[in-house]
């Protein structure tokens, strides 16, 4: 029992050991990789221009559910609003000052 478990670390070192020699024999084309793959992104990065992009919108809760209807007295809401008074704008907003 005790040989099996010995052997078994054994293979696992060896394991690790093969994958150090195998990086280490070939370190420099690792590194030239990875320099290159860098510079590449790198360039690419400083010479692509780059786009801008916005997006908004707007949301108007317009319903009864979003005005106060009094319990008594006039049945009219609190809060009339009519779609043109909505999206008119008052002519001085237009000026520039």
């Amino acid at each position: 029992m005790e040989l099996i478990t010995s052997n078994r670390q054994g293979n696992q070192s060896d394991a690790v050991r093969n994958l150090l020699t195998v990086l280490f024999k070939h370190r420099l084309k690792i590194i030239t990789v990875f320099c290159t793959v860098v510079g590449v992104v790198t360039t690419a990065s400083f010479v692509v221009s780059p786009v801008y992009e916005a997006k908004s919108s707007l949301l108007v809760k317009y319903g009864r559910e979003f005005m106060s209807q009094p319990e008594v007295g006039n049945p009219q809401p609190v809060m009339s609003y009519n779609q043109e008074e909505i999206l008119v704008l008052p002519q001085n907003l237009w000026v520039a000052g």
